[in-house]
This record gives C-alpha cells, sequence and structure tokens, in this order.
C-alpha cells in the first residue's frame, strides 16, 4: 500500500500516513514537509527503523505513525 513520509520543517520527527496531504498528521508548532512516497505491507521486513506491521497498525489506528528513531531521508524544504 502506498504511503507517505513527513518531517517536521525544524527538527527530525518524522510520520508516515496514508493520506498525501498530511492531514492526518498531529498538530506541531512547525508545519510538516512531504519527503516522498513509500510502499509499505504489513509482511515487509523493517527497513526504515520501525517493523512494517507496527507502521501499518498505527496508520490504521490514528492515521499516522511517528518513527521511533531519526529517518535520514531528503532533508525537507
Amino acid at each position: 500500500m502506498p504511503y507517505h513520509i513527513f518531517r517536521v520543517r525544524i527538527g527530525n520527527e518524522v510520520a508516515i500516513t496514508d493520506d498525501e496531504t498530511g492531514s492526518k498528521l498531529p498538530t506541531r508548532q512547525v508545519a510538516w514537509a512531504y519527503l516522498r512516497p513509500i510502499e509499505i505491507n504489513s509482511t515487509d521486513e523493517p527497513t526504515i527503523g520501525a517493523n512494517s506491521q507496527d507502521i501499518v497498525s498505527g496508520v490504521k489506528q490514528n492515521g499516522y505513525f511517528i518513527l521511533p528513531v531519526s529517518y535520514e531521508g531528503k532533508t525537507a524544504k
């Protein structure tokens, strides 16, 4: 399933959501910046610092999943 990675514009917090607009993300003092799409299935091996099953479950329950570690992806602009 396609998901989308966002990062706060200032700081290291990174979230994954199934909403490309980021409207499901929690409110922060700084805006979320879109990084890129990502394909995640609950049976995938962890590749981005979190268990794929936890990500899929978190998105289903909350609309987003906050990565527990710093994500070393593209820099937010």
